[in-house]
């Protein structure tokens, strides 16, 4: 009998000692629960740049693919367009072909890594999304605002009704019109409307962080993209975009030459990035100092309006020269030649008198020549000439 009432004891004292471990492990694992943040918390915490690859997919290709970079510090953001046929050396393959040619073959991830190494840029995340999902998702946030232009309208010739001026479109219709914008002939102006349709995606997504982030919502939302963050981040993240400062978003493209060659099944015309890709690392660099600044983009509250002229025998040289001083904020209403291409020194004209926005045109380029002269504006819309010269390599003046 003694010895029954000792082993009875005996249980319940382990019993007793499990249930107490079991507790402690349980509470230590809510508070490490509770204290945990995820990856975008991080950069946040931190205030590091994080870069995202955005895929908009059809049946498991990507159509549509930007690259949004984001410095929290600042709140400023970027897309860049990657087009589909960007022409690399797919190493796996042993082969060039199409860079969305490795999403299909080996998943989004290795997509990724590709674009990284291209742009010289550690992009540490990547959402896919299939058209339909985005349609749900865009549901699921209310809509998404588009200011829609009587010409846009007219031009998307998809047999669909849009409505003109500011619209809310749900779903369904936006579907319509992305698909619709990715027919579009013109490649500039599509990759524009596309641009301009996911920041307007995004920054909904950011206004209704907090309904999709909802214990009920949150999973919805998770189900509908193929990423590799998970449930917790993807929410920090629209909480992120829901500070993004929208006015000062910047706009890029890799641009490049196109070239016939042989791929899989058959010929092929592949974008190869200007220098190959020299050009396109130092857009990047410069991308990443804009955002990092906090110097405005603009001045007095105005864009600030340039006619770019090319004086040198460099093809394409004021055409590059565009992208560089959109990149900063700054309108470039007309590119050209000068009258010469023998022109030695880079030169900044004033057309409006005021000197100021001429010295901030030059400051980007590390030029101190600077002219005021409003008579030989040919353009009424036009505050700044930049005439090129042979001391301009592209980036700075030496």
């Amino acid at each position: 009998m003694g010895n029954g009432n000792s082993k009875r004891k005996f249980d319940a004292g382990i019993f007793f000692g499990i249930l107490i471990l079991v507790t402690i492990v349980g509470t230590v694992t809510l508070i490490r629960l509770q204290v945990q943040t995820d990856r975008i918390t991080d950069h946040i915490s931190a205030a590091e740049e994080f870069a995202v690859v955005v895929a908009i997919t059809r049946e498991g290709e990507p159509v549509v693919t930007q690259v949004l970079l984001y410095q929290p510090e600042t709140r400023r953001a970027s897309l860049i367009d990657v087009p589909g046929n960007l022409g690399t050396v797919i190493g796996d393959l042993q082969r060039v072909d199409r860079i969305d040619r490795l999403f299909m073959e080996y998943g989004p991830q290795r997509y990724r890594e590709e674009i990284a190494s291209m742009l010289d840029l550690d992009v540490e995340f990547h959402l896919a999304i299939e058209e339909q999902d985005l349609s749900e998702i865009i549901d699921l946030a209310g809509g998404v605002e588009l200011f829609l232009s009587d010409t846009v309208v007219e031009s998307l010739n998809s047999g669909q009704v849009f409505p003109g001026g500011n619209v809310v479109l749900d779903g369904h219709k936006a579907g319509q019109y992305l698909a619709a914008t990715l027919e579009h002939k013109s490649g500039v102006e599509r990759v524009t409307r596309l641009q301009r349709f996911l920041q307007r995606v995004l920054l909904r997504i950011g206004e209704r962080s907090e309904h999709l982030g909802r214990r009920e919502v949150a999973p919805y939302l998770q189900d509908r993209v193929t990423s590799n963050l998970d449930r917790r981040a993807l929410v920090a993240l629209s909480a992120a975009l829901g500070e993004l400062a929208s006015e000062q978003m910047v706009y890029r493209r890799i641009q490049g030459v196109s070239r016939t060659v042989d791929a899989e099944g058959g010929s092929q015309e592949l974008l190869f990035p200007h220098f190959e890709g020299r050009w396109l690392r130092e857009t990047v660099r410069q991308l990443r100092e804009t955002l990092r600044s906090e110097e405005t983009l603009l001045l007095d509250g105005a864009t600030v309006r340039l006619e770019i002229l090319n004086g040198t025998d460099v093809n394409g040289l004021a055409r590059r020269t565009r992208e560089l001083y959109e990149g900063y904020g700054f309108e470039v209403v007309s590119i050209g030649n000068a009258e010469t291409n023998e022109v030695e020194n880079t030169v900044f004209i004033s057309r409006t008198g005021d000197p100021a926005y001429a010295e901030r045109a030059a400051q980007i380029v590390g030029s101190s020549r600077i002219m005021t002269e409003s008579s030989l504006s040919t353009l009424p819309n036009v505050d700044v000439t930049v005439i090129l010269g042979n001391d301009f390599d592209g980036r700075y003046v030496r």
